[in-house]
């Protein structure tokens, strides 16, 4: 994943397009022309822009001249220009139109993923502005691709149409990982498989919820935790982080508001510390990644939001804005109690799935190791995965 956290010390404001240079330009020839930027309303180009520009010159960019091949930190930040900021944001809201995915969340991810930059490359193996792995491209070519390439072929939406081109599948060796990076497959490609993987995170934690009977008080807007738990499974895999809930709301019980999911304060008794110190890992840093992403990823949109003029329009302020901040939540439930019904959830969890791939998926994250799981996770991953 690429670090975001530094680039947004950052406060270029979207006033002007770039002017291109010979050093930055190597994207112009490939991108389609611009569109009008008043074509759609839900996400302004604006928010793209200022993305772009929040990121810093170099560092984080690398070129694919074709899909095959492995990219490599290379290039400098490709020049922020009418055409590539337009083909990011037209691909984005078309996506998102077409496969059903608020384009306001989406950017939220990407922005916090890569700066909306569709040839970041991570430190390890992400790459482009949905900074795709392995596990995830697998998951979508294996269990969303087919089912919405029909969808979208079949319907009648021009965002539709005018997706269908770079809607193709790619394989996930890292050896063809250009493939999510090279134009003019991309921004499309990597963005469908990016928004595919947001609705796979949502449709297993649907399932989950239901299986293990979840249900949170009155008080709490389930439809906004599951949503951002579905945007937190980007990063973590959505069983583990499910588990964690289901522990949460069963021993927070009615006490539980809406101010215990607001992502962003370390309180006691609230979510984030809850995942903390109980996300199914015995990496600390690993827990304590997955417990701020979602605050980061609030944090970065906000200020991208305030840079574009401030004006909300690029931020879900639903779903994305914390709730009121109060201090004085329900005591801290018991932490040894939180393991034992944890690891007995996960378990359950992990004993329905049927193959390697389905595992690690659901349980290993980004930066998840398989050593770093519970002993009857570590068992049920080797049974699963030793052939």
């Amino acid at each position: 994943m690429i670090t975001i956290i530094l680039s947004l010390l950052l406060s270029a404001q979207a006033y002007a397009f770039e002017t291109c240079t010979p050093e930055n330009d190597y994207l112009e020839a490939a991108l389609p022309p611009a569109e009008s930027a008043a074509a759609v309303a839900e996400l302004p180009q604006i928010c793209i822009e200022t993305a772009h520009l929040s990121m810093p010159t170099f560092g984080y960019y690398g070129y694919c001249p074709q899909s095959s091949g492995k990219p490599a930190r290379t290039m400098k930040r490709a020049c922020v220009s009418e055409k590539y900021v337009s083909a990011i944001h037209s691909a984005l809201v078309d996506v998102t139109d077409c496969l059903g995915w608020d384009s306001r969340l989406a950017f939220a991810t990407v922005m916090l993923e890569s700066g909306a930059h569709m040839n970041a490359v991570g430190a390890a193996t992400d790459v482009g502005i949905g900074q795709l792995t392995k596990a995830a491209i697998d998951e979508v070519n294996l269990n969303a691709f087919d089912r919405a390439f029909r969808i979208a072929k079949a319907s009648g939406k021009v965002s539709c149409n005018k997706i269908l081109a770079g809607m193709t599948k790619h394989a996930s060796s890292i050896d063809e990982r250009c493939g999510f990076m090279n134009v003019p497959e991309n921004p499309v490609r990597n963005l469908v498989y990016s928004v595919l993987l947001l609705k796979q995170n949502r449709r297993i934690i649907d399932n989950l919820w239901t299986r293990l009977q979840i249900e949170l008080p009155p008080a709490v807007d389930t439809e906004r935790v599951k949503t951002l738990l579905a945007m937190l499974a980007y990063n973590s895999g959505p069983a583990g982080i499910t588990g964690v809930l289901k522990s949460y709301s069963t021993q927070m019980g009615a006490s539980l508001t809406n101010q215990h999911f607001d992502f962003e304060g370390p309180d006691e008794g609230g979510f984030v510390r809850y995942v903390n110190t109980n996300f199914p890992s015995n990496d600390p840093t690993v827990r304590k990644r997955v417990s701020k992403y979602i605050g980061y990823l609030m944090a970065s949109t906000r200020r991208m939001d305030k840079a574009a003029g401030g004006r909300q329009e690029c931020i879900h302020t639903r779903f994305l804005n914390p709730p009121v901040r109060v201090r004085n939540l329900s005591a801290v439930a018991n932490r040894s109690e939180a393991r034992g019904l944890i690891s007995e959830v996960s378990e359950t969890i992990a004993r329905e799935l049927k193959t390697c791939h389905d595992f690690e998926f659901a349980f290993l994250g980004r930066g998840v190791r398989a050593q770093d799981l519970n002993p009857r996770l570590r068992a049920i991953h080797h049974e699963l995965c030793r052939k």
